[in-house]
């Protein structure tokens, strides 16, 4: 009985079949790979926040850069973060997926018994992102902290409003439109950066074309306006326009920061 040999036309469909399926699995992959990057960013980026609060309650201040907290002030956050998470193991798998990316198998499964508490391991983890080509822990910087917060007191972070941290080339940033390193891909296609608002809530933002920049420097411009119309500033607008004094002047002062502050977040984040 004679073997049958397939035409061209079935070679053609069967390679194109084969082909459509290992896409679909490079996509799932690279989703998937993504996804444990922006989890193990945003894990970071908490444990950092964390990190300086403790830092900030014990010396009264925050440091000038995130590499000035001592490694235990890392290990403390971890810890904490980790015994309050509602599914721990999906935060170790993320580290273990972007570890045996960069890793490898091999080095992977024999690295695989040392612990996260070992002296110096968690600084250095938590502070460098899996998607940074020169992160902390080779010489480079991963994230940044917000530059009006450099070795501001205690109460000046306790009153403070907007991003504390975000995926940065520098250990300070300004602007969040310019300033951030957007290592990520949100929805697949977009380039993102991982921020992380003040209260511990992490984000991600996109990076915007010059088109979209001009309308959201406008939308943040026109915050001020929006919260103490009439007035060049909150305190104008608590003293006079709202004849305040004492206490309730301070309290009207902080909300119309606030305010403003939330207005500014607002506009990078529609």
């Amino acid at each position: 009985m004679r073997r049958r040999v397939f035409t061209l036309a079935e070679l053609i469909v069967i390679i194109s079949i084969v082909v459509v399926i290992v896409s679909f699995f490079y996509v799932g992959y690279r989703v998937t790979i993504e996804k444990a990057a922006a989890k193990v960013c945003k894990q970071n980026q908490k444990v950092i926040y964390e990190a300086l609060k403790i830092y900030a309650l014990e010396n009264y201040r925050l440091p000038g850069s995130l590499g000035e907290v001592p490694g235990e002030y890392y290990q403390k956050a971890y810890v904490k973060l980790l015994n309050l998470e509602k599914n721990p193991l999906w935060i170790k798998l993320a580290y273990f997926l972007v570890d045996l990316k960069r890793e490898g198998l091999i080095r992977k499964v024999f690295a695989f018994g040392n612990s996260l508490l070992d002296e110096g391991l968690i600084e250095k983890r938590v502070l460098d992102c899996p998607l940074d080509s020169t992160p902390y822990s080779q010489g480079g910087i991963s994230y940044g902290l917000n530059q009006a917060l450099v070795n501001a007191s205690e109460e000046e972070f306790k009153n403070f409003t907007g991003l504390v941290i975000g995926d940065c080339e520098n250990s300070t940033f300004t602007s969040p439109l310019s300033d951030l390193a957007f290592r990520h891909k949100k929805n697949i296609i977009e380039n993102a950066a991982v921020v992380t608002l003040k209260g511990g809530e992490t984000a991600e933002i996109k990076e915007v074309a010059t088109s979209e920049l001009s309308n959201i420097i406008s939308c943040i411009s026109n915050c001020p306006s929006e919260v103490h119309p009439g007035y060049l500033t909150c305190f104008d607008y608590c003293k006079i326009g709202k004849g305040l004094n004492g206490s309730a002047l301070l309290d009207c002062v902080k909300n119309c920061h606030q305010a403003v502050a939330q207005c500014e977040i607002n506009c990078l984040f529609k």
